[in-house]
This record gives C-alpha cells, sequence and structure tokens, in this order.
C-alpha cells in the first residue's frame, strides 16, 4: 500500500499501485488514475466512477484531488468487504 499526500503534505488514503506506476512516479511523471465499480457490485455498491492524477514530490506520492482519492480508497474497501462477505 502506498500513502497518497494532498498538496500540502497531510495523508488522504493509502492505495495499492502497480509496480510500473510506481516506476512511473519516480521518474517525474504524472499518472493519471482512471476507476469504476465493477460491473457485478454495482447492484449492491453503486455506479461510482472518476479519476485523479497523482505525481512525486520529494518522498511523497501526492494528488491535487484529494476527494477523488478517497472515493477511489473507499470503493476499493467497500470492493473488499463484499467480496469477504
Amino acid at each position: 500500500m502506498n500513502d497518497i499526500f494532498d498538496s500540502e503534505g497531510n495523508v488522504i488514503a493509502a492505495i495499492s499501485l502497480s509496480e510500473r506506476n510506481r516506476e512511473l512516479l519516480d521518474r517525474g511523471v504524472t499518472v493519471t488514475i482512471m476507476y469504476h465499480t465493477p460491473q457485478l457490485m454495482r447492484s449492491v455498491l453503486g455506479d461510482q466512477s472518476g479519476q485523479f492524477a497523482l505525481f512525486k514530490h520529494e518522498d511523497q506520492i501526492r494528488t491535487t484531488d484529494p476527494m477523488q482519492v478517497k472515493a477511489y480508497a473507499d470503493l476499493q474497501a467497500n470492493i473488499v468487504a463484499q467480496r469477504v462477505a
């Protein structure tokens, strides 16, 4: 899990990033994450979607859209909870 920070350095959430995305961030590339509710879970979790950009600032992975990162992290937690139930 990778901690994601807002533009002021406050932790928003911890999310999983692929090795490829981490490599891009380490090279200074801005990475855009697009997400949506899996089709088979939409009846339970609703139809949620969004996107946000991540960039590296010093040793922190940051975003300029903390609300979307939080929504993504919440959706991921709800997906895991539904799979366990």
